[in-house]
């Protein structure tokens, strides 16, 4: 009786996939944005809008509830933006109001990759307390 003689050659392990390698962008996760992370978005393209003022009453200050006051509603990759804001007198209402919904759409499409539905803009504060400018006598 002979040995039994194993002509098969042996395998070889598998060599691992490369480092660099594409892989599928739907095999790779997702990214979920809080709804609190894409209002400081928000708050933060509105108070670039030049004309834009922060601002808080007395009795604001003590709710904390200045402006600007932001609410933005995600539902899936689809957002709506309300915005309210405060700008001193005598600025355009009109020009402030597009730059900021153009300010805010712009940054939720390229910061957050959400598509906009709409940003509601109002101008909930007008100060007109300017001061006074001293006259040279």
């Amino acid at each position: 009786m002979g040995a039994a003689v194993n002509d098969a050659e042996p395998t070889e392990p598998t060599e691992p996939t490369e480092p660099n390698e594409l892989v599928d962008a739907g095999a790779r996760g997702t990214l979920v944005l809080r709804d609190r992370a894409v209002e400081r978005i928000v708050e933060a393209a509105v108070l670039e809008v030049d004309g834009v003022l922060r601002h808080a009453d007395t009795l604001e200050k003590v709710t904390g509830r200045s402006l600007p006051r932001v609410e933005v509603v995600v539902a899936g990759n689809r957002a709506r933006a309300s915005v309210e804001i405060a700008t001193r007198w005598p600025s355009s209402l009109a020009d402030v109001a597009t730059r900021t919904k153009d300010g805010v759409a712009r940054a939720l499409t390229e910061l957050a990759g959400l598509t906009v539905d709409a940003v509601d803009v109002h101008v909930a504060h007008l100060p007109t307390d300017i001061p006074e400018r001293r006259r040279v006598q």
